[in-house]
């Protein structure tokens, strides 16, 4: 941050003003914590969109409930997804009848150690709790692995049942899974791209030559997410390539200014 305001020759005061947004309140927590959160679940919208399924009937399945996850859940039951499954290290928790999870109570009910360490609360709830291996068996839309590494791996991918994968933990699905799950024809966003949200949060707060509002730096990680997803699916779909080969391509191919 300190060497993007020197570069654009920002004064302290300045600085201080925009880096004084990322504490601001969005939701149940601050736009520091959720601009991540935000990424990850524009990525998932813009998959929704390029399998043509309506947002209103759209299913997904989360792993994790930490601070990424939970900001995931946060914006996607804002867009009118129906989170029907979530699961922290110890346990799961999901509809049984395919109906939304009250995301809004479980936020408000999250205290800070679960905050920290991705439990999901137990107090307030109606709903039984399974095992934690339960998500893997969610007939959903979108997967979303948003706290391990390897939490997709070949045994997963084999036959978990949905359309596609958000990956917003760093290494979430393995090599082998991707391969298993594109001949399944079900598109995995990498994480380098579904998780890019805390980057891009920082091209919408420094880039514009005035203060941005918490609203706009929002709104440019949803924008610029849901364009590099739709160009990824698209390349992915015409060369026959995984959306992670297709992401590094177009990698390759873009000029260096």
């Amino acid at each position: 941050k300190t060497a993007v305001a020197s570069n654009q020759a920002l004064t302290p005061v300045a600085f201080q003003d925009r880096v004084g947004l990322l504490k601001q309140p969005v939701g149940h927590a601050t736009l520091g914590k959720l601009r991540s959160g935000a990424g990850l679940a524009a990525s998932c919208l813009a998959t929704l969109e390029f399998l043509e399924i309506p947002i209103p009937e759209a299913t997904v399945a989360i792993q994790g409930f930490g601070g990424l996850a939970a900001g995931a859940a946060h914006f996607l039951h804002q867009a009118g997804v129906k989170i029907i499954g979530l699961a922290d290290r110890e346990k799961s928790l999901i509809s049984p009848d395919r109906s939304p999870l009250d995301i809004p109570d479980l936020l408000a009910r999250t205290c800070r150690d679960c905050q920290e360490n991705g439990i999901i609360p137990k107090c307030g709830n109606a709903l039984p709790y399974g095992p934690r291996e339960a998500i893997y068996s969610v007939p959903c839309d979108v997967f979303i692995p948003a706290a391990i590494e390897k939490a997709v791996t070949q045994q997963e991918a084999e036959s978990i049942p949905v359309k596609a994968i958000a990956s917003g933990a760093n290494l979430a699905v393995t090599d082998e899974a991707e391969k298993i799950l594109h001949r399944r024809s079900i598109p995995v966003i990498p994480d380098m791209v579904a998780g890019c949200g805390g980057s891009l949060s920082m091209d919408g707060l420094f880039g514009p030559d005035t203060l941005p509002a918490v609203e706009d730096v929002l709104n440019h990680v949803d924008r610029k997410t849901r364009s590099i997803v739709q160009e990824i699916l698209q390349r992915s779909r015409k060369d026959g390539l995984t959306p992670r080969e297709a992401a590094l391509l177009i990698c390759a191919e873009a000029p260096l200014h």
